[in-house]
């Protein structure tokens, strides 16, 4: 007997209202982001290759993420530019609830968190919040708080969090997303 989904699909190819998508695909959402600075001082904020804003000292920055790029902070060389890297913190937030920091061999000069909004920890240890400061993050060999690189993977989601510095919140994407908050 062929599955629902498969005679659903052909009869719907035949009538050519059929999508190219697969019954496995996600579709990319809209993810609630708050973005917070708690720094001494104002701070450009980017998304992906997309500048946000100006983000003065001790306020908060309301935006959405559909999961492609980072959140970071701060300035090229030039003052207007992207950052370099090597300075610079990143916080991911995939699809599957998943949320992490990216961190590289430099020296940061600003810290970052991202955590699920409005969501604790719980005893398992789902919804916690990743990130680091500076000297934790630079600390960090074992990769406790940030990865070396980006993660280009993400397990199955199960009944116990994943190893860190992967986090995860089941549900968060679908709720009140998520806040990245710089100097934390």
């Amino acid at each position: 007997m062929f599955p629902k989904t498969l005679i659903t699909s052909l009869v719907f190819a035949s009538s050519g209202l059929l999508a190219t998508a697969s019954p496995t695909a996600r579709q990319e959402i809209a993810i609630p982001v708050k973005v917070v600075n708690n720094c001494a001082f104002s701070t450009p904020v980017w998304h992906g290759q997309d500048f946000l804003a100006n983000i003065a000292s001790k306020k908060t920055l309301n935006t959405t993420t559909d999961t492609s790029g980072y959140f970071y902070q701060g300035v090229g060389k030039d003052g207007k530019s992207q950052p370099d890297f090597t300075k610079t913190l990143r916080a991911g937030i995939s699809g599957w609830d998943y949320y992490f920091v990216v961190k590289a061999d430099g020296d940061y000069t600003v810290g970052v968190t991202v955590a699920p909004t409005g969501r604790s920890a719980d005893a398992l240890g789902f919804c916690a919040t990743a990130g680091c400061n500076p000297a934790t993050c630079k600390a960090d060999s074992a990769y406790k708080f940030a990865y070396p690189y980006p993660p280009n993977r993400y397990p199955n989601p199960t009944s116990v969090p994943p190893s860190r510095p992967l986090f995860q919140c089941p549900g968060a994407n679908d709720a009140a997303g998520y806040t990245v908050t710089f100097c934390p």
